[in-house]
C-alpha cells in the first residue's frame, strides 16, 4: 500500500537538487543517501522511487521508510523519512530442553546493544530450526515475539521441540537389479548393524530427499539410465522412523561397440578405453576414458582438445559410443612467469623446471616441473596456472611461490631412552641467501646420562652447492668430530669428505653422487668381558673410502609426499688401493613407494636392505647394522640397537640387514602428517644365515610435523610383537632427520 500511494501522488519527471534524511537516531545519514541510490542532479522517474524504499528496506536497519518531496527553485528537495528499528536489549529463548542456551547462542550474530534487524532474526530462525534437524529432532516449530523493555527490545525465540528419531530400517521397493545393502550404503541416514555402536542413527529429515539423487547417480553407474525415484515414506513408531523408497529401475543398460571420430596423425588410443563390450554400462568407466584421452593429448601440446562422446542405442539396451576428437592446434609456451619469491633467485626456480619457454606444452612436464619445486623445500606453497598470451597458438604459465622460513637456527634440549637428556645448537640454512647452496652446523651432547644411557658429543660443519657455475653438478664437503658411548665401549671418529654429483635426467629425478672420506676412529673397550671380535675393534684405525649413490626421487615433498617413488642403491669402499686400515665393503638398496588411497589417506611402504662384507674376515664393528627405534634401520616398538645377533651381553650388529615400513598416513599438510604403521625386519650374523621367516614386527602411531626453526619433529608410540623382546609400548622421539 505504501509503494501504491507513492507511485500515485509523487511528483515524477523533476530533478533532484537536495536531500534530506529525518527520524533518524543512530544510523549516519551518509549511510542512507548512499544506499539510497538517488543523487543530486539526476532525474527522479517512479522506477527510481521505487529501486530506493527496496534498498533501504535491504539494510534491515529500518522499521518504516517514506520518501517525500518540497519544492526547491528549479526542482525538488527529496526527503526520506525513516522510522528505525528498536536497539536489541537481549535474546531469550523458551521451550528448549534437548538443546543448551549456549547451543543455541552460539547461532546468533547479532549481539546487543545493536539495533534489530528482522533480517538477522529470520535467519537465526532457520539456523535453530537446521541444527535441531542435525540433531535429529524433527517437526520443531519456532515462533518470534518482542517485548518492549527499558532502553531497547527484548527478542523471544518460542520453541516447541519436535521429536528425535533414530533410523531403525531403511527399505526400498521395486530394486530388483540393486540389493537394499547397496542402496543403502550411499544415504546420508543409516542403520545400526549391532556391531557398529559407534555409528550416530539420528533421523535427517532433509537428507531423505536429497538422497533421491544419490540412489538415481548410483543406478546409472550401475547401468540402469531410465532409473527414477518415484516417493518416499516415512512412518514413526516409538521414536524410531522407518524410511522407504519406491524406485522405478528401468532398463539395465551394456556397451557396445565404440570407434573413433579424429584425425590421423596419433598412435591408436584405444588401449585406454576402460570398458568392452557387453560389459554393464557405467558412466564413472567412459568419464575416466575421456580424462585419459584430454591428459594424453594435453601430454602432447594439444591443450585445447575436445573430446566429446556421443551416445547411440542399438537393439534396445545397447550402448554405441562415438568419441568425436577435435586436438585443435598444438600450444607453446610463450613465457613463464615467477613472483612471491622475494629472496629465492628467479634462476634456482626456473633450473628446477622441466619445460621451457618455446616448448611444446606439456601437462606431465608440468607436473615434474611443480614436484622439484616442492621437493627442494624452500617453499611452503606455490600456484601454478596459464594465462592466453597474444597468440592463438602459445599460453604463458604463471608460478607463484610463497616461500618458507628456510632457516633453522636452534638450540634447546632434548630427551630419548638410548642417551638421556642432551643439549644441542646448531643452524642448517638451506636456501643460502637465496642461491639453492646449503651450510649447517650443529653440536650435541649429553647432558645428564642415566645408569643405562648411552652418551654422545657430536659436532658437524658441512656445505652443499647442488648448482655448480649453474650447471646440474653438485659439489659439497663435511667436516665432523663425533663421539659415542655405549655401555661395552666408547667411539670417536674425526674426518671429513668430499662430494661430486650430476643429475642425470632431464626431468630431475635421477642423480649420481660420489663421495672421498678420510676417517680416523678410536674405539676404546669400556667392559672386559666382550668376546674378542669386539676386543680386537679397540685401538686406532684410519679410512680410506670411496662410496657412490644412484638416487632416483619422483615425490611430491620431502616431508609429506602423496605421490612418487623414492630409489636409491648406495656403495662404499674403504681400504685397498685406498690405503688406510680398514678393509671391507658395503652396499645399502632402498626403495619407497607413495600412492593416494582416498584424497590425504597416503599409503607408504619402504624397503632397506644392507648387507657389509671384509676380505679379513668380520666388518668392523661401527659398520655394521643394528635395528630398533626410529631412522633409517628403525623398527619401533624396540629400543635403538636392540634387534642384533648378540655375543654374550652385548649387540656385536648383523652383515647383512633388512627392515619394511608401511605406513598408512594422513597428511594434514605438505609437512606434517599422522600415521598407524607394521614394521617388519631383522639383522644376521651373515647373509648365510638370514631368514625372512624370522623377522621382529612393531606396530603402533605417529606424528611428523616440520617445525620453523627446529626441523623435523616426530613422535611414535610401537608396541612390539616378539615375546622376548617387545609385548610392550615404546615411544621414540625424532627431531630434525628425516628417512
Amino acid at each position: 500500500m505504501l509503494i501504491l500511494l507513492f507511485l500515485i501522488s509523487f511528483p515524477y519527471g523533476e530533478v533532484i537538487v537536495d536531500m534530506d534524511v529525518i527520524g533518524i537516531e543512530e544510523v549516519d545519514t551518509a549511510l542512507v543517501l548512499n544506499s539510497a541510490g538517488l543523487r543530486i542532479g539526476e532525474v527522479l522517474t517512479r522506477e527510481k522511487g521505487i529501486n530506493t524504499i527496496k534498498n533501504l528496506h535491504t539494510i534491515g536497519l529500518f522499521k518504516d521508510i517514506k520518501l517525500n518531496a518540497e519544492r526547491k527553485g528549479a526542482g525538488i528537495k527529496v526527503i526520506i523519512e525513516i522510522e528505525e528499528n528498536p536497539r536489541l536489549k537481549s535474546i531469550l529463548f523458551r521451550g528448549n530442553k534437548k538443546v543448551s542456551d549456549g547451543d543455541l547462542s552460539s547461532l546468533v550474530d547479532l549481539a546487543p546493544p545493536a539495533l534489530l534487524s528482522e533480517y538477522k532474526i529470520f535467519k537465526i530462525r532457520n539456523k535453530i530450526l537446521k541444527l535441531y534437524e542435525e540433531k535429529g529432532m524433527s517437526g520443531t516449530l519456532i515462533s518470534i515475539s518482542q517485548e518492549e523493555m527499558e532502553d531497547g527490545v527484548q527478542v523471544i525465540f518460542d520453541i516447541e521441540e519436535g521429536e528425535k528419531y533414530k533410523v531403525k530400517e531403511i527399505g526400498f521397493s521395486g530394486n530388483r537389479g540393486l540389493s537394499d545393502h547397496i542402496l543403502s550404503s550411499v544415504l546420508s541416514n543409516k542403520t545400526k548393524p549391532w556391531w557398529m555402536f559407534w555409528r550416530n542413527t539420528d533421523l535427517k529429515v532433509d537428507s531423505v530427499k536429497t538422497d533421491i539423487y544419490k540412489i538415481e547417480a548410483l543406478y546409472r553407474k550401475k547401468g540402469y539410465l531410465d532409473v527414477q525415484v518415484d516417493s518416499f515414506n516415512i512412518s514413526y513408531e516409538d521414536n524410531k522412523a522407518m524410511i522407504v523408497y519406491s524406485v522405478n529401475e528401468g532398463r539395465l543398460y551394456y556397451f557396445g561397440r565404440y570407434n573413433f571420430d579424429y584425425e590421423e596423425g596419433f598412435k591408436d588410443i584405444s588401449s585406454r578405453i576402460h570398458w568392452r563390450a557387453g560389459d554393464v554400462y557405467n558412466e564413472e568407466e567412459v568419464n575416466k576414458t575421456i580424462m585419459e584421452f584430454y591428459n594424453y593429448y594435453t601430454d602432447n601440446g594439444f591443450l585445447y582438445a575436445s573430446i566429446v562422446p556421443l551416445y547411440s542405442v542399438r537393439d534396445d539396451s545397447l550402448i554405441d559410443i562415438t568419441i568425436h576428437i577435435d586436438k585443435g592446434s598444438p600450444v607453446y609456451i610463450r613465457y613463464i612467469d615467477i613472483s612471491g619469491n622475494a629472496k629465492t633467485y628467479d634462476k634456482v626456480v626456473r633450473r628446477n623446471l622441466t619445460i621451457y619457454p618455446g616448448e611444446l606444452f606439456q601437462r606431465e612436464k608440468i607436473i615434474n616441473s611443480q614436484r622439484n619445486l616442492y621437493r627442494l623445500g624452500y617453499f611452503e606453497d606455490l600456484g601454478l596456472s596459464f594465462e592466453h598470451s597474444e597468440d592463438a597458438d602459445s599460453v604463458n604459465i604463471l608460478i607463484e611461490v610463497m616461500e618458507r622460513q628456510a632457516g633453522q637456527f636452534n638450540a634447546g634440549f632434548g630427551f630419548s631412552q638410548s642417551y638421556g637428556l642432551t643439549g644441542n645448537i646448531g643452524a642448517n640454512i638451506p636456501n643460502l641467501l637465496g642461491t639453492g647452496q646449503t651450510i649447517s652446523f650443529s653440536y650435541e651432547r649429553t647432558i645428564h646420562a642415566g645408569e643405562h644411557n648411552d652418551i654422545i658429543q657430536n659436532v658437524n660443519l658441512s656445505y652443499l652447492q647442488p648448482w655448480l657455475f649453474d650447471t646440474p653438478t653438485s659439489i659439497g664437503f663435511n667436516l665432523y668430530r663425533v663421539y659415542r658411548r655405549w655401555t661395552y665401549f666408547g667411539e670417536e671418529k674425526t674426518g671429513g669428505s668430499f662430494s661430486l654429483g650430476r643429475i642425470l635426467t632431464a626431468d630431475r629425478y635421477l642423480k649420481a653422487t660420489g663421495t672421498y672420506k678420510l676417517e680416523r676412529t678410536e674405539l676404546e673397550i669400556l667392559d672386559e668381558g666382550v668376546s674378542d671380535y669386539i676386543k680386537s675393534q679397540a685401538g686406532t684405525r684410519y679410512e680410506s673410502a670411496i662410496s657412490g649413490e644412484l638416487l632416483h626421487d619422483s615425490r611430491d615433498s620431502r616431508i609429506a609426499a602423496s605421490v612418487g617413488n623414492y630409489y636409491s642403491i648406495s656403495s662404499k669402499y674403504a681400504g685397498g688401493i685406498l690405503g688406510g686400515d680398514r678393509n671391507y665393503w658395503k652396499i645399502i638398496l632402498e626403495a619407497r613407494r607413495y600412492q593416494s588411497i582416498y584424497g590425504d589417506l597416503i599409503l607408504m611402504n619402504r624397503a632397506r636392505i644392507g648387507y657389509a662384507h671384509s676380505p679379513d674376515g668380520e666388518p668392523p664393528l661401527t659398520e655394521r647394522f643394528f635395528l630398533g627405534g626410529i631412522g633409517f634401520w628403525g623398527l619401533r616398538g624396540y629400543d635403538e640397537r636392540e634387534i642384533s645377533p648378540y655375543s654374550g651381553f652385548y649387540a656385536t650388529g648383523g652383515s647383512f640387514a633388512v627392515v619394511n615400513n608401511l605406513e598408512l598416513r594422513y597428511n594434514f599438510s605438505r609437512t606434517s602428517y599422522g600415521m598407524i604403521f607394521l614394521d617388519a625386519g631383522n639383522c644376521f650374523r651373515d647373509i648365510q644365515e638370514a631368514r625372512l621367516s624370522d623377522l621382529f614386527y612393531g606396530v603402533g602411531v605417529g606424528f611428523r610435523l616440520e617445525i620453523p626453526m627446529m626441523g623435523l619433529f616426530g613422535i611414535d608410540l610401537g608396541y612390539g610383537l616378539d615375546e622376548e623382546k617387545g609385548r610392550e609400548w615404546k615411544p621414540h622421539f625424532q627431531i630434525g632427520i628425516s628417512y
